[in-house]
């Protein structure tokens, strides 16, 4: 006969259990089951027995809504997740339903409480991404359209309840972080543990941790540099890089990256939910791809920037091609650019490729974050998430295994 997890040890120097108190009888969801539930939960559970077939792919796992239902080690029966909860609430008031030899009702102690997991960190996110704030101290960095979709999710959780505070069929806990009992789709839980993976990567370190995780440095040139750092670049005198964090290497006074600097730290401020800007507010623009929202003079400012880079330097234009392309790329290639550190040689044409590729990404994917049917993650990189057809994934594979051989000697 079965005897659950909960309780074990202070069953085992129990009577033993000899029957079901009146009004419940034993599950039998498979031979020798012999948790005590209500008639009617002893149905349920032979019903999805019954069931289990349509709701199993032909390889043994479920279909997609559907999950094992876990009522013991190894049961692989396919339900919703509403009902795997269910058994598991079973099997945690199968002792004060059961009946002992001698015992009317078993006085079981509490389960030890399970070891809460450590809270999320908050993190400083970078330009372009902002604190999900799907509760209140929830930092962990998201884009602007991810945390309108979890502010959605928390607005839609009470239809997705039922009245004892599970989810209802098709839905399950979103998890985000310990205790998060918003109910989503099984996808939009899945968007946020891999939001919650990403966040390091979206982020210049953690608040109040001190040193911010390493960035990758900039290519050097043999030119030094005027502001007295040990890096090189390709600035004159009293010029310096404006945001080389970033892959920015137009040459700007040190007031004017302080500036940017600014602007990078304030952009989520005069952010929208849905990625665009507040009233009064542009993107900045200062390269392909730019999205951090500045006040029309910011931008006019950064755009003379960009056209006083040859002036304010010993050559070049100041972009990532300039910086990278003459000591990295052989003729005939330049960097890929399909994301602020990517790198990798490839011809322009192909480059163009990526280009619209991150254009046509937001239309491939779904709310969730995931890529609708047919599409995939890139995967041009760790944490490349543009969605594009699998023959384009694996085309920007072959150029990352290309690139060595059009990398300049």
């Amino acid at each position: 006969m079965l005897i659950t997890s909960i309780g074990r040890e202070a069953l085992a120097a129990s009577p033993p259990k000899i029957g079901c108190l009146s009004g419940f009888v034993y599950r039998d969801a498979k031979n020798g089951d012999g948790v005590c539930v209500t008639p009617e939960e002893r149905a349920a559970a032979k019903t999805q027995n019954v069931n289990a077939r349509n709701h199993t792919t032909p390889s043994g796992a479920c279909k997609s809504g559907f999950v094992w239902r876990d009522a013991w080690d190894g049961d692989g029966v396919c339900v919703t997740p509403a009902e795997r909860a269910a058994a598991k609430v079973q099997n945690q008031k199968d002792a004060m339903r059961s009946q002992y030899a001698g015992v009317a009702v078993p006085v079981q102690p509490a389960p030890p409480p399970a070891k809460p997991r450590p809270p999320n960190p908050v993190y400083l996110c970078k330009s372009g991404f902002v604190w999900r704030d799907a509760k209140d101290g929830d930092g962990i960095c998201v884009t602007p359209t991810e945390r309108a979709i979890a502010k959605q999710q928390n607005a839609n959780a009470a239809s997705r309840t039922t009245p004892s505070g599970g989810c209802k069929s098709g839905f399950v806990w979103r998890d985000a972080w310990d205790g998060d009992g918003t109910c989503v789709t099984p996808a939009e839980r899945s968007a946020a543990k891999l939001q919650n993976i990403k966040s390091a990567s979206r982020s210049n370190g953690i608040a109040g941790a001190g040193t911010p995780p390493p960035v990758a440095e900039p290519k050097p040139s043999k030119h030094t540099d005027a502001d007295g750092d040990g890096n090189k670049t390709n600035c004159k005198s009293s010029f310096v890089w404006r945001d080389p964090q970033n892959n920015d290497f137009i040459c700007v006074t040190r007031t004017e990256r302080a500036l940017t600097q600014k602007q990078n730290a304030e952009a989520a401020q005069h952010t929208t939910e849905s990625g665009g800007c507040r009233p009064g507010y542009v993107w900045r623009e200062a390269w392909d791809g730019d999205v951090t929202c500045v006040t029309k003079g910011e931008r006019a400012l950064a755009l003379a920037q960009n056209a006083l880079q040859g002036l304010r330097s010993t050559g070049g234009d100041g972009g990532m091609e300039q910086a990278n392309s003459p000591s990295r790329c052989k003729p005939g290639f330049v960097p890929r650019n399909a994301g602020k550190s990517d790198v990798v040689c490839v011809t322009r044409a192909e480059r163009k490729i990526a280009w619209r590729q991150n254009e046509n990404g937001p239309n491939n994917a779904t709310a969730s974050g995931g890529c609708r049917s047919g599409y995939v993650w890139r995967d041009a990189w760790d944490g490349d998430g543009v969605c594009v057809t699998p023959t384009e994934r694996s085309e920007a594979k072959a150029q990352n295994a290309r690139d060595a051989q059009n990398v300049a000697n």
